[in-house]
This record gives C-alpha cells, sequence and structure tokens, in this order.
C-alpha cells in the first residue's frame, strides 16, 4: 500500500495501536454482556429456589391430606385431629406462599423480558386457593386436583425461574429430578398407601381390579425411581465437568439417593408380593413412611445442592468477569510498551530485513530482501538469503522422506502444535480436508477438541523420552471404532535441544477385529449365532459356582434333539435342514428369560441353561411350553414342516459335578424321553445315571469281548417235519462274560447294532459256525448235509464288501454254499429295500440260501417280497404260541405258509414247543420246524451229542 508506506513511523504505530486496542474493547463489552446476562439468570434461579423451599411442604401436606381424609373416614378420631391440624398447615403455608410469591415476582422482573408476565398468565397463588378450597371440602377428586396444582404451581416457578433450562448439564438433571419427579413420586406413593388402606379396611377386595390397580401402582413407583435415579446419578456423573466437584452433592445427596432406591425398591417388591399372594406384610407402613421421608429429605437437600452448583457457578461469572477486565487493561498495557519500544529500535532497513524474514518463517522460501541496503547490512541481508537457501534445500529433502512415508504420522514444536501431519493419518481417523487445513492445531484439539487435555505426545515432550502404548482403543471421526499403536519419540537439533516430536501410529483395527472374530467363531455356532458347546459348558461351570456359594439357588438344563431331522435333510437337501435349525433357535428364543442361556450344541441338538429356577416343576413347565411351541408348523420357502422334540431334563444345584456329567445325564434323560415317543420329555433321576452306567459297562466289555473270542455260537436243531429228523442247525450267538456269566442275547444284540461291533462278531459267528458244520459233516455218519443257518445283521448286510467275506470264509472252511442259510430280519431287508435286494442278489449269487427271519412282525410289501430271491421263510415264534387260541390265529399262519408256497418258497416254522403244534404245522404243509419241543439253543459239545443220537420226532 503506497499511501501507507508514505506515512511516518509515529503514524505507522499510532494506527497498529488503535487496530489492537479498538477489538480488545469490543470483546471486553461484548463479554461483559454476556457474563451480565448469565448472572441475571442465575440470580433468577436462586430466586426460584427460595421460592420452591419454602413452598415445599405443601406437596406433603396435600398429599398427607388426602390419605388422613380416608383414614378419618374409618373412624379414626387420631386421623380426625390430624387432618385438622394438616388443613391448618396448608392455611398458614398458603398465606407464607402468597408473601413470598410478591418477592420472586420482583425477582424474575430481573429475568429476561416477559417472564414474568408469562408466569402471571400460568399459574398465581389465587389458583392453588381456590383449588386447596374445592379439595377442603371433601371432594377425593378435588384433592387430587390440588396436588396436581401444587405440581404445575412448582413447574412454573421452575419454569419462570429458569431453572428448567438450567445450562449446566449437572444442575440441569438435578432440577429433572428433584423439581419434575420427586413431587409426582410423593403423590404416588401417598395413592398407593391409600389404595392399600382401603384393602386392610375391607373396602377393596383383591380381586382383578385391585390387582389392576396395583400393577399400576408397581408401575409409576418404577417409573419414578428410575426417572428420579436416572436424573440424579447424571449430576452426579457430570458434577466434575461444571465449575468442579461438589463435596456436598456427592456426600448428603448421594446417601439419601441411595436410601430413596433401597426403600423404594423394597415397597415395590411388598407391592408385588401383595399382587401375588393377596395379604399385605406388616412392615408396609414402616417401608412406605421411610420412602416418602426419603423423598423429603431428597428435596430439601436437592435444593439445597442445587442452590450451592447456582451459586458457585455465579461466584465463577463474577470472578471471571473480573479477571476479563483485567487481562484486558493488561494486553493494553503490554501492547502501548511494545509499540513504544518498537518505534524507538526499529529502522528502515531492518524493517526490510524483519518483513524478508516474516516471509521466509511463513514458508515462501523464494523471497529476496527489497531493494539495497549497503554496508552491513546488506552483508546480514546476503548472509540470511544463503542460509534460507541452505535450509530450503534441507526441509525438502526431509518433506520429501515424510511425504514419502506410507505410515500415518505427525511432527510437533515444543509447544505441541502440528507442524506436519500427512493424509494418511487423517484417511485413518477419518478426518476431512488435507494435511495444511489442521497445522497449528495442538495434538489435544486434533484429537479432543480440548488444547489443555493431557495426550502422549505432551508427555513425551515434558519427559524428554520415547514412549510406546502397545494398543490404544478409540474412534474415528465418524464413530468407527479403532486399534492402534501409538508411538512418539521427542526430536532434538544438532545442538541436542528440544524441538519437537514425532509420533508413528500402526493399525490394529483389522487385526483386533480378526481376533475378535476367531474368538466368536471358537465359541458361537456359525449357523445360529447361538453359544456354541464350549461357550455353554463355561455357563454351566459358571452357574454352579454361582449355586454353591449361594443358599436354595438352583439351576436348570434342558436337552433337546429334534425327532427325525434326518429326514428332512435326506429329502429336502441340507440347506433346507439349515432353515429348519434357524427357524427352531428363533423360537427357542422367545421362550426364555434374559437370565438363561440357548445354545447349539451340534447337529439338531439344543440346550438351554435355565439360572434360576424353583425346582423341576418350573423346568418341566418350560419343555411344556417349547413342545406346544413345536406344535405350530415351520414355513420354510412355502413348505410346512412339522417338527418336534425329546427334552431331557437335569435339575442341579450341585457344583462337584461337571458340564460335560451335566449333558451326559441330560442326553440319558432325552433319550428315555425319545423312547417314550416323539415330543415327549423326561426328567433325570439316578436310576437313569446307573442304567447309563451299566449301558457304558456292557459296551466297553462288549469290544473286548469281541477281541478275546468270548462270544460263541449255540446251536438249535431245525427238524424237518416230514422226516421228523434233524436237517441242520441254526446258529445263535452267546456272550460268556468271565465276570457276569451268559448274558442274554437281548442284552447285548441291540447294542451291538447300535455301536457296530456286530459286524465283526457276525463275522466271527459265521466262521465258527461254518467250521462247526464241516467237522460234523465230516465226523458223524448220515449228517453230509447237515445244513448251517446263520444270522446276518442289517449292518452286514448293508456292507459292500459282504459278499466278497461271505466267499473268503467259504472258501477258508471248505463248508459247501448248498448248505449254508443266511437269515435276514424282515424289518432289516425293508428299511432301505432296493439297497438289501442288490446285496441279496451279490449273496445269492455265491449259491447259499436265503431265508427271511421273523416273518410277520414286520411291514413287507407284496411286490418286494415277490422280488427278494429268498429261498425260505421263517414264521415268528409269536404266531406259532398262539395259533391253537382261535381260528383267527390258525387263519394267519395258513396265510402265511399259503403265501410262501404261492412264491415257491419253504417254510420254516420257530417256537414249536408241544406236540399239538407240530401236528398242527405238519398238516398246514410247513416243511421245517424249530423249537423247544426240540432242543433248547445247545453249546457245541451238547449238540453233538445230540446229532449221535439221530432222534426223531
Amino acid at each position: 500500500m503506497p499511501a501507507f508506506r508514505s506515512l511516518n513511523i509515529s503514524t505507522k504505530l499510532l494506527l497498529s495501536a488503535l487496530a489492537f486496542v479498538l477489538p480488545v474493547a469490543m470483546l471486553s463489552v461484548f463479554m461483559d454482556l454476556s457474563f451480565r446476562y448469565d448472572i441475571r439468570i442465575a440470580e433468577t434461579e436462586l430466586a426460584g429456589i427460595t421460592h420452591l423451599r419454602s413452598s415445599a411442604p405443601l406437596m406433603r401436606l396435600s398429599a398427607e391430606h388426602q390419605y388422613m381424609r380416608t383414614v378419618a373416614d374409618h373412624g379414626s378420631l387420631d386421623a380426625q385431629a390430624r387432618l385438622s391440624a394438616i388443613e391448618a398447615d396448608i392455611d398458614t403455608l398458603l398465606d407464607a406462599i402468597d408473601a413470598r410469591h410478591i418477592e420472586f415476582v420482583k425477582a424474575i422482573d430481573n429475568a429476561p423480558e416477559g417472564v414474568a408476565s408469562v408466569f402471571q398468565d400460568k399459574l398465581t397463588p389465587a389458583d392453588l386457593r381456590r383449588s386447596w378450597a374445592k379439595a377442603k371440602d371433601g371432594d377425593a377428586g378435588a384433592s387430587e386436583r390440588f396436588q396436581n396444582t401444587i405440581r404445575q404451581f412448582f413447574r412454573g416457578v421452575a419454569d419462570c425461574s429458569q431453572l428448567a433450562v438450567d445450562p449446566a448439564l449437572d444442575s440441569a438433571y438435578l432440577v429433572d429430578a428433584i423439581v419434575f419427579a420427586v413431587p409426582e413420586s410423593l403423590a404416588h406413593q401417598h395413592e398407593t398407601k391409600q389404595t392399600v388402606f382401603k384393602h386392610l379396611m375391607g373396602e377393596k377386595t383383591m380381586d382383578s381390579s385391585l390387582q389392576a390397580t396395583i400393577d399400576t401402582h408397581i408401575v409409576r413407583h418404577e417409573n419414578d425411581m428410575q426417572f428420579i435415579l436416572g436424573g440424579g446419578q447424571s449430576a452426579l456423573m457430570m458434577d466434575d465437568y461444571f465449575y468442579g466437584r461438589s463435596p456436598g452433592l456427592q456426600t448428603r445427596f448421594k446417601a439419601i439417593l441411595d436410601q430413596y432406591h433401597g426403600n423404594t425398591t423394597e415397597l415395590i417388591r411388598l407391592l408385588r408380593d401383595f399382587h401375588s399372594n393377596g395379604s399385605m406384610s406388616p412392615g408396609f407402613d414402616a417401608v412406605c413412611d421411610a420412602a416418602l421421608s426419603d423423598l423429603d429429605e431428597l428435596f430439601t437437600i436437592g435444593l439445597d445442592e442445587l442452590q450451592a452448583l447456582i451459586e458457585k457457578r455465579l461466584t465463577s461469572y463474577r470472578t471471571w468477569r473480573a479477571m476479563g477486565y483485567g487481562f484486558s487493561a493488561l494486553a493494553l498495557l503490554l501492547a502501548a510498551i511494545l509499540l513504544l519500544r518498537t518505534y524507538l529500535s526499529v529502522t528502515g532497513s531492518i524493517n526490510k530485513v524483519r518483513r524478508y524474514s516474516a516471509d521466509v518463517r511463513a514458508g515462501d522460501y523464494n523471497a529476496e530482501v527489497e531493494g539495497y541496503l549497503g554496508g552491513e547490512m546488506q552483508e546480514l541481508a546476503d548472509g540470511i538469503s544463503q542460509m534460507v537457501n541452505e535450509l530450503k534445500h534441507k526441509l525438502g529433502y526431509l518433506d520429501g522422506i515424510l511425504n514419502g512415508l506410507t505410515v500415518p504420522c505427525l511432527v510437533v514444536d515444543t509447544e505441541e502444535r502440528l507442524t506436519f501431519i500427512n493424509q494418511h493419518y487423517l484417511d485413518l481417523y477419518e478426518r476431512e480436508g488435507t494435511p495444511d487445513d489442521y497445522l497449528g492445531l495442538t495434538v489435544g484439539e486434533f484429537y479432543y477438541g480440548d488444547s489443555e487435555r493431557n495426550t502422549l505426545t505432551g508427555r513425551a515432550l515434558r519427559e524428554n523420552r520415547t514412549f510406546r502404548i502397545d494398543e490404544v482403543e478409540g474412534e474415528t471421526n465418524k464413530g468407527n471404532p479403532l486399534f492402534v499403536r501409538y508411538d512418539v519419540a521427542p526430536i532434538h537439533d544438532l545442538d541436542g535441544n528440544l524441538t519437537g516430536a514425532f509420533s508413528v501410529i500402526t493399525d490394529l483395527t483389522r487385526l483386533k477385529q480378526q481376533q475378535s472374530q476367531i474368538l466368536f467363531d471358537a465359541t458361537h455356532d456359525k449357523l445360529t449365532g447361538l453359544p456354541n458347546r464350549v461357550l455353554f459348558a463355561d455357563r454351566i461351570r459358571r452357574t454352579a459356582t454361582h449355586a454353591a456359594k449361594t443358599e436354595d439357588h438352583g439351576y436348570a438344563v434342558l436337552l433337546l434333539d429334534v425327532d427325525n431331522f434326518k429326514h428332512v435333510n435326506d429329502s429336502l437337501g441340507h440347506g433346507f435342514g439349515d432353515l429348519l435349525i434357524t427357524n427352531i433357535a428363533g423360537r427357542l428364543n422367545t421362550l426364555i428369560r434374559s437370565c438363561d442361556v440357548l445354545a447349539r450344541l451340534g447337529g439338531d441338538e439344543f440346550a438351554l441353561l435355565l439360572d434360576p429356577v424353583s425346582g423341576p416343576d418350573e423346568a418341566l413347565e418350560l419343555a411344556g411350553r417349547v413342545h406346544s411351541k413345536f406344535a405350530a408348523p415351520f414355513i420354510i420357502n412355502g413348505h410346512e414342516i412339522f417338527a418336534t422334540t425329546g427334552i431331557g431334563i437335569v435339575v442341579d444345584t450341585d457344583d462337584t459335578r461337571s458340564p460335560d456329567d451335566i449333558l451326559r445325564d441330560a442326553d440319558t434323560a432325552m433319550y428315555r424321553a425319545k423312547d417314550k415317543g416323539t415330543g415327549r420329555s423326561q426328567l433325570f433321576d439316578q436310576s437313569m445315571h446307573d442304567a447309563a452306567r451299566e449301558h457304558l459297562e456292557l459296551e466297553t466289555d462288549m469290544k473286548r469281548g469281541v477281541e478275546r473270542d468270548e462270544f460263541v455260537p449255540y446251536y438249535q436243531p431245525i427238524i424237518d417235519l416230514k422226516s421228523g429228523q434233524i436237517s441242520g442247525f441254526e446258529a445263535l450267538v452267546r456272550w460268556n462274560h468271565p465276570t457276569k456269566g451268559l448274558v442274554p442275547p437281548g442284552r447285548f444284540i441291540p447294542l451291538a447294532e447300535q455301536n457296530g461291533q456286530v459286524v465283526p462278531m457276525g463275522k466271527r459267528m459265521l466262521e465258527q459256525a461254518l467250521t462247526q458244520a464241516t467237522v460234523w459233516q465230516r465226523e458223524i455218519p448220515g449228517y453230509e448235509k447237515l445244513t448251517m443257518s446263520v444270522n446276518l445283521a442289517v449292518p452286514q448286510l448293508m456292507r459292500p464288501d459282504m459278499p466278497q467275506v461271505v466267499a473268503k470264509i467259504l472258501a477258508d472252511t471248505g463248508m459247501s454254499p448248498a448248505q449254508v442259510k443266511l437269515e435276514i430280519t424282515e424289518s432289516g431287508l425293508m428299511g432301505n429295500a432296493q439297497q438289501a435286494l442288490e446285496a441279496q442278489r451279490k449273496l445269492k449269487a455265491l449259491g447259499v440260501s436265503l431265508s427271511i427271519d421273523d416273518f410277520g412282525t414286520g411291514y413287507s410289501s407284496l411286490s418286494y417280497l415277490s422280488r427278494f430271491p429268498f429261498d425260505f421263510l421263517k414264521v415268528d415264534q409269536s404266531f406259532v404260541f398262539v395259533m391253537q387260541d382261535n381260528e383267527e390265529n390258525m387263519e394267519i399262519v395258513r396265510s402265511i405258509v399259503s403265501l410262501a408256497h404261492s412264491l415257491g418258497k419253504k417254510i420254516i416254522a420257530e417256537g414249536v414247543e408241544t406236540p399239538e403244534q407240530l401236528a398242527l404245522l405238519r398238516n398246514l404243509g410247513c416243511e421245517y420246524g424249530q423249537g423247544y419241543l426240540f432242543a433248547k439253543p445247545l453249546p457245541t459239545e451238547k449238540a453233538r451229542s445230540l446229532l449221535e443220537k439221530n432222534p426223531t420226532w
């Protein structure tokens, strides 16, 4: 600006002084106006508190008046006397409120314009008197309206005194809790007391109407307590953030708040008991009076602490106002001194050099000194220019290094202000703008918006040493979670002087997310998101530990298994089965409490942990609700799926049992329930455990028994009914247990079929039986064509290598296939008819005979019977036993024989025990018979002796 350059230094300094003084003066004026406004608001609030404190007894007296009127109406003379005293107190108090109200209106005249008139329009003490006159006449509804008028009066005082819009959160929360919530709660407490009194006096009986009223009281008290506690605790929490910590608020107020919480919680519990059993605890009046007393104290102490907070804020306003004036005056004085010294020392040449230096300092390293200075000043200017050029090259080198870094980093000066920050840093914290937008901010301002906040960078500067925090949890500017490792180190110049600090951040967020996901996946089911077996076992362990420390604390474990789930997978696909599982999980989730645990253990197994439970009935009741929930079909992709479940239940209070033990017992009970049918529940008892243990022992012994050849064949003769002589034997497996003796087949054969031991056991029986048959054929005259029948279990039949196994045994023993009969149960054939048909054809190709065992007990279709390549049909002994009872039973046997003969098959009748049965079977045309009439199953030596006798029947 040429005009400015033409001015002398005095004029320039004068203009500079004016440019500085005017903004400072304007800021001072605006600061004063702001503080004056805040002070007026605080003084108005204090006037409102004074008015509320003097009016506070009115809310208690009005509620007590309504209650005493109810008591007096039931003939209590003491209540009548107390009622008169209360009415006198209210009249006196209303007079005092009239006087106080005049002072209050004067006080709020200093408040923002229009507040007083708003209050006049909103509510006046005259409204209180009119409402009191109606309530005093005995109208119950008028009493409630009088109390409502009081609360409106309190709200009007709070609104007009600015308490309702208090600028500080601690006092604002306190106003919400005390001024607005306590009067409401006090009225509700008296209403509850009045309702209980009427019930006790016989005016109200415990019916659905009274129960609904009690429910309403409970909900009101819970809501009141939640609002009061929420406001009070928020005020306590915010206390540190506004004008320093308030000892009274943290001690007196917190103590009465906790006391109120305890007494009101107990009052709600008594009301719940009253609602449940219809009788009120004798301690109700004491608890109710204690809660009422707490509310009175809460209101009084709350107003005291509210006044203390506002007075502290008022003091702060006045202090800062005075400090503002002082600092402004000091700033003006310092400016005047600085300008004077500048005027005395500055010359034109130095001004040029200073401007040049300022340009360089601002980052303009291409700047030059204006004009020629001459003499030493020119040498000085040239030297400075040379240093600037060297510095420019070095800074360019460093800038290239910093900008080339791919990790988030920043550099600060000794005042912790940003001198460098790269784009990676801003991207990590999701900040808008460019790095230049943030230069000059302190680290505290960058992170928290507060330059006074302590930071690790500031600590590194203060302590002049390197720091690292391996993991810091925070969030980005957009609220996304962030985990980082923070490294910061001080920076020194060549002389070792501290010049700033350098910080590097490593982003750990993805690593933490992966770790969290790994932990979640390890403890939760991927399909449903429910806890898995690992987490469920941990919850059982914790529950058992807690139960051991708590008297009469029980818990229950329910194990659920979906019936016929495999059929859904096989028929509709595994994807459909997964959808069914997620739907089941959703239904089960609707049945449990927040304190319970639902888990998926795998497959179609779910488990429930109920904690706590009162006993078995509660667990059984939940099981019943589960069955009811399963009654409705599951709609999946347009399909209706009906599912049922078996439920095993363990109710336990013993902490000595492991989760595996408990789940094992629940599994035992569940399978016992499934044995009863679909959709059943079973409570575990010790007998099940004993049976399961015996089952396990038997299974373990069986595996050893197969290895030790403890399973031996017993032989029962098969008689040719035409000749009456032995035509062959059926080899029946028996278990010669080393300690239990001979174990009946019914105890171990089903178990062997379950655990797969029937396959090696059956193979061994076939080897022994055919080996023995060849010995008898060779050594006993007349039995060269003795046949041997051996049972094939379904798992054996369905094995792909079974034909090869049979062929090898035939080759090893030398037994003719024509003398070998392989017996297969009817039900086993129909389990998978097509696969069974293929297996029979392959066995038949070896030359052996096939026999259908236990015919009549299954569900064979004639189409399959005609296709199966069997040679013999064995009539089940159950039909033989009863065929003499009536003609209908005889016809059943006759039909079976006719069916077999029509298909070209021969008949073997089982269970022949009497000569009469033998005669009937011969008359029916049965070819062979087998039963106790001829002989029981015999060990090898006795069977040989029978053959050597060559008996005839």
